[in-house]
């Protein structure tokens, strides 16, 4: 991938601090990004990334905990966007971090945590057939499969087992920097990334289809 298509551009990631997000952040920079959140005209990408994974068993389910969750992976991610389309630059990029809960039941420890994230899909379709062509951009989710960080550190073992089973390419967890290449990959907009649009990107091994 070419370093000169992202000379000069503008990169807000959150959730830059560790795992998928920092990786996003070194691959940026690596292809000579400016990653800046302020005192900017304008912003050429957006990657909301941080997310909770947390996990409670039905008899622990309080509207806290529901709020909790849902404020940081759905409402916190619709107030950025919010922020970010007034500035954002013609050609610009709005991905957002699903996962592979919002498609695959995972057990009823992770039903807050898949629910938010099946919501964050919808919220691209909405978003990019109200927004992408207004402001010519593109607004799309990138899904990951269990990733090697620590948030899924703090899953149960028999659920990081059976992540990595149901894995088709290889029997395994992802790596940060192989959601970090799509990202990149999306937010560049080339080789055909810019008739990409409303649409979730599975980057799982194979353990969600569809």
């Amino acid at each position: 991938m070419a370093s000169s298509s992202f000379e000069g551009k503008i990169a807000i990631v959150t959730g830059a601090s560790r795992g998928v997000g920092r990786e996003i952040a070194i691959q940026f920079a690596k292809r000579e990004k400016t990653l800046q959140a302020f005192s900017v005209d304008g912003v050429d990408i957006l990657v909301n990334n941080a997310g909770l994974m947390n996990l409670y068993p039905m008899g622990q389910l309080t509207s806290e905990a529901y709020h909790t969750v849902f404020d940081t992976n759905v409402l916190a991610p619709l107030l950025l966007i919010q922020a970010t389309l007034p500035v954002i630059k013609p050609g610009g990029s709005i991905i957002k971090i699903s996962s592979r809960a919002a498609r695959v039941a995972l057990g009823g420890q992770a039903t807050i945590y898949a629910a938010s994230k099946a919501a964050l899909e919808h919220m691209t379709r909405n978003l990019a057939t109200a927004h992408a062509a207004e402001r010519k951009i593109t607004i799309n989710n990138v899904l990951p499969g269990g990733i090697e960080t620590d948030m899924i550190a703090t899953a149960p073992q028999a659920m990081i087992d059976r992540v990595k089973n149901d894995a088709t390419a290889e029997k395994r967890l992802g790596q940060p920097g192989e959601i970090a290449d799509v990202v990149c990959f999306v937010a560049e907009g080339g080789g055909g990334a810019r008739w990409i649009n409303g649409d979730t990107i599975s980057v799982c091994g194979g353990a969600a289809m569809w």
